[in-house]
């Protein structure tokens, strides 16, 4: 089986003039326009009735479109920026065992790469480029899943480690060494699909948490379309989530931020493969610790056309439902 995606979003992220008063209320000044776009293709082969091997590959792209923001740096160079932000290219495999027709056993091995042409930093007095960023990530884990057509019950277990580079931040050069946990429940039933994930990682490369956690969990409700009658055109998809993190971003500076958030959104099917479709998402993102960060509440609201095409006519059209670029 082979499979492959190519998806884009672009937004326009909206503030008043950095001094002004208003600037976390005006909505209608464009701070920058950003290009989140991602990439990915996978192959699964079958090699018995209960061994099957996956190989996958991505990268997430990220581009500024337009910021008309720019601050001149000691060093000359200026943060005002037009085209590559960041690059996340991905490699991962991952093997499966069938134990019965409920239980299953994998192993991953997966590589992750972060490159960004110019980082900041902005933690000392006065900001310096700290040049090109990157990053290297190894995780490895074993899983166990369990599903049962019966009930609609299906889970997800990880558990594992990660080996990955320290930031430019860091004045710590050794690797980095965490445990990775990753767990999801889900349940579907008929045209309706909820979902939780929660992930636990103690470390992170960017920035270098040299003694904290991160947690972040998600739950999300989908309800599909239905063969016929009113919810034949329709589908919704509702969720929230939430975070927490600790780390050391400098040699004294520690930082604790926690988020929450909510999305929604709604589409109808027009005619078949085009749907039209609007949502909203909230994020509020507090930070604590010695960065004196005032607490951001974001707000995303969007209406538009999707169009959806597949080669493979079992897939509903309205199946590429996701939450709103803000949710991730």
């Amino acid at each position: 089986y082979f499979s492959a995606a190519v998806g884009n979003s672009i937004l326009t992220l909206n503030a008043a003039t950095p001094g002004d008063p208003n600037y976390r209320a005006s909505a209608f000044q464009s701070r920058s326009v950003q290009s989140f776009g991602t990439v990915m293709a996978s192959l699964t082969y079958e090699m018995s009735s209960r061994w099957n091997v996956s190989i996958g590959t991505g990268s997430l792209i990220n581009f500024t479109l337009d910021d008309p923001v720019e601050i001149l740096l000691p060093d000359g160079s200026k943060t005002k920026r037009r085209g590559l932000d960041g690059l996340i290219p991905y490699g991962q495999a991952l093997l499966n065992y069938a134990i019965n027709d409920k239980h299953s056993l994998n192993w991953m091995a997966r590589y992750d790469y972060t490159y960004a042409p110019m980082a900041v930093d902005y933690s000392s007095q006065p900001p310096k480029s700290l040049g090109v960023f990157d990053t290297h990530m190894g995780t490895f884990a074993v899983g166990h899943g369990y599903n049962s057509p019966k009930t609609g019950f299906n889970v997800s277990s990880r558990l594992g480690g990660t080996i990955s580079t320290p930031a430019p931040l860091d004045t710590d050069n050794r690797v980095i060494l965490a445990p990775y946990v990753q767990e999801t429940i889900g349940y579907s039933r008929d045209e309706h699909i909820f979902r939780v994930m929660g992930t636990y990682y103690y470390g992170s490369p960017f920035p270098r948490v040299g003694s904290g956690l991160n947690i972040y969990g998600t739950a999300e409700y989908i309800r599909g379309q239905s063969p016929h009658g009113a919810w034949s055109k329709w589908m919704v998809l509702t969720g929230a989530d939430a975070g927490y993190s600790e780390g050391q971003i400098t040699s004294t500076l520690i930082t604790k931020s926690a988020m929450i958030g909510g999305f929604f959104e709604g589409r109808r099917l027009l005619v078949r493969n085009l749907s039209i479709g609007a949502g909203y998402a909230y994020r509020r993102t507090v930070v604590g610790g010695d960065v004196p960060i005032p607490e951001i509440n974001q707000h995303l609201a969007y209406i538009g056309l999707a169009y959806f095409f597949s080669t493979d006519i079992r897939v509903a059209p309205l199946a590429t439902l996701e939450p709103a670029p803000l949710a991730h």
